[in-house]
């Protein structure tokens, strides 16, 4: 008994590594198959060591948005090719090359990759880039590397950033009720 709940951990333990080193449906499909060979963790390094990923909304079997439901690879990403001051941040379709989805988390801090001087910094409802400078407005509750979570303010479990409902490719996230993302199915993301 003990030699098969084993081994079904370990089946578990696999499909939640191709998960995360996925960046399409085929993708997770492929690394299952080649005994997950190529997948990579779910932190990526660059050049200089920091260890970066994709915030993906976070989907499952059951879900459906804009009345479909196949799986959706919705990832956060600032709307401006440089990542600079003032960027917007938005969904896009999850593209793991792409630096502008690409982000840190830095002492409670969400920093771009494309931009190392730029954090997610909260403006009333508004989520934009700002320069990096460790204020409250700038503080996110902890990422979590394996399950899902929701992009809140430290302490606050009332506002959550999110589009709210149902996902549309270019749609801003922003800071909304948790509970109405909740209702919708758009609370909640994972470190990809």
């Amino acid at each position: 008994m003990y030699w098969k709940n084993a081994f079904r951990w370990i089946v578990a333990q696999i499909h939640i590594i191709a998960l995360f080193a996925a960046d399409s449906p085929e993708h997770y499909n492929g690394y299952l198959r080649r005994g997950l060979s190529k997948a990579e963790s779910w932190l990526r390094g660059d050049d200089s060591g920091n260890k970066y990923f994709n915030l993906r909304m976070y989907w499952q079997k059951g879900y459906k948005w804009q009345d479909s439901n196949s799986e959706k690879f919705w990832c956060i990403e600032c709307t401006r090719s440089s990542c600079s001051k003032g960027s917007d941040i938005r969904i896009a379709r999850c593209d793991r090359k792409d630096s502008r989805q690409q982000f840190y988390y830095d002492n409670g801090r969400i920093r771009s990759r494309k931009n190392k001087s730029m954090c997610f910094e909260r403006k009333g409802r508004q989520i934009k880039l700002d320069s990096c400078d460790g204020s409250n407005s700038q503080k996110w509750d902890e990422l979590s590397t394996t399950r899902a979570f929701q992009l809140r303010i430290p302490g606050n479990s009332v506002f959550c950033g999110s589009q709210h409902h149902h996902p549309k490719d270019g749609e801003n996230v922003y800071m909304t009720s948790c509970k109405k993302s909740r209702s919708n199915k758009t609370d909640k993301w994972i470190a990809y």
